[in-house]
């Protein structure tokens, strides 16, 4: 067993505060002390966040679940993977110094440290999770490892435990039953775009609290984070020493408030992935579709990989899936697109609201865009992000297209 508090505090390598304590989902908590291994359960958060330090300062560079390839040896490395909503999720190897760099920023504008009751609600094998939990306890907060609790829990465990920071995810937001929160100041919200509805749903749980959101990414960690005065519909500005390009797909440039391939720069970039393929260049292109307008406001359309061509026009699936969500007031909704030999693609949507129909998409989609089929899908999967399971609700879709 290691005293995880006696471990040397850096710049460089993520530790545990003297003053940190770490809690479960059942109420039980830890003060710092650890075996050590490479492979941590993430459903296991009060043995596997401090194994997963332990790890880190002995160079073991350690997972949240399984990795059976080989991994480098170096003090204050660690793993993590990519969301794998739509593809198989990879594994990517970062230092420490690139998260720390943003608890730092955290601390300094969000007062994240001894004094703070800091939450998240996925699983550690999400990276909004484990970087929550690793920030907190790096700078010597109560850190809640929320996971494997029902969405109608959400809110009573956050009033009980008094909770003054929560990570979460746009889904996480708008599954919590309607309650008030007066404790927590600070809403941070990454994974996903906010829309109206949920935004509003947001500020009425958490009274006293500053609604944050920010965009990221795996590779990236913090791309933008808002302020007071975000625009409505855009994700923020660019997070400190981050530059953003908006490229066209030939790599020049587009014009101010035009729809491009996102470009990022980063001192918070990853070191690569495992198995190895080509370092990260210097700007990384992360797979989204967006603009920058004239004060530097990022506003996104959606991944690049679920833009579609329907009829001649560019058709972006998760701002259909925004507006809908917002317009109709659902809880989950998808778009899935099948190749057609004269308009290129048609939509499919699925959904759990049991109560929709096709026509109820009729005024609020023109009528290229509207679905030719809707399915009800009861148990909505999930990916431990919070995020939609993409590839599952394909599959489901084939099988009963198959049938």
């Amino acid at each position: 067993m290691i005293r995880l508090d006696t471990l040397m505090s850096s710049d460089t390598v993520i530790s545990w505060h003297p003053k940190a304590v770490l809690h479960d989902s059942s109420g039980n908590h830890v003060t710092g002390t650890s075996d050590i291994s490479a492979n941590c359960d993430p459903q296991d958060p009060l043995n596997a966040l401090p194994a997963y330090i332990a790890a880190m300062a002995a160079g073991m560079v350690p997972i949240m679940g399984e990795f059976s390839g080989n991994r480098p040896e170096c003090i204050g490395d660690l793993l993590t993977q990519t969301g794998g909503s739509t593809g198989t999720p990879k594994t990517i190897l970062r230092s420490s110094e690139s998260w720390i760099k943003s608890f730092y920023y955290m601390r300094d504008h969000f007062d994240i440290g001894p004094d703070a009751h800091v939450a998240a609600l996925g699983h550690l094998n999400h990276s909004l999770a484990l970087y929550a939990g690793l920030e907190a306890l790096h700078l010597g907060a109560n850190f809640h490892a929320l996971c494997g609790l029902k969405p109608h829990t959400y809110t009573a465990e956050l009033h009980k435990r008094s909770i003054t920071h929560l990570y979460a995810t746009p889904t996480q937001i708008r599954l919590m039953p309607q309650n008030h929160i007066p404790s927590v100041t600070s809403v941070l919200i990454g994974g996903g775009m906010m829309d109206t509805a949920n935004y509003a749903h947001a500020k009425s749980l958490f009274p006293n609290a500053n609604i944050i959101e920010f965009y990221g990414a795996a590779e990236t960690s913090f791309i933008t984070i808002s302020d007071d005065q975000t625009p409505k519909g855009s994700v923020g500005r660019a997070f400190e020493n981050v530059t953003i390009d908006i490229r066209n797909t030939d790599g020049s440039p587009t014009q101010t408030g035009t729809i491009g391939e996102v470009w990022v720069k980063t001192p918070l970039a990853f070191k690569g992935y495992l198995p190895p393929s080509s370092p990260p260049l210097e700007f990384i292109n992360v797979g989204e579709m967006g603009a920058l307008d004239k004060n530097g406001y990022l506003f996104l359309s959606g991944r690049s990989d679920r833009a579609i061509t329907i009829a001649d026009q560019i058709v972006y699936l998760d701002q259909i899936e925004t507006k809908i969500t917002q317009d109709l007031h659902l809880q989950h909704i998808a778009f899935m697109p099948k190749q057609d030999t004269l308009r290129g693609y048609t939509l499919h949507a699925l959904t759990n609201a049991d109560d929709l129909s096709l026509t109820d998409f009729t005024s609020h989609l023109p009528r290229h865009i509207q679905p030719r089929s809707l399915t009800l899908v009861s148990d909505w999967p999930l990916l431990p992000s919070g995020k939609t399971d993409y590839k599952a609700l394909e599959a489901l879709l084939k099988g009963k297209t198959d049938d």
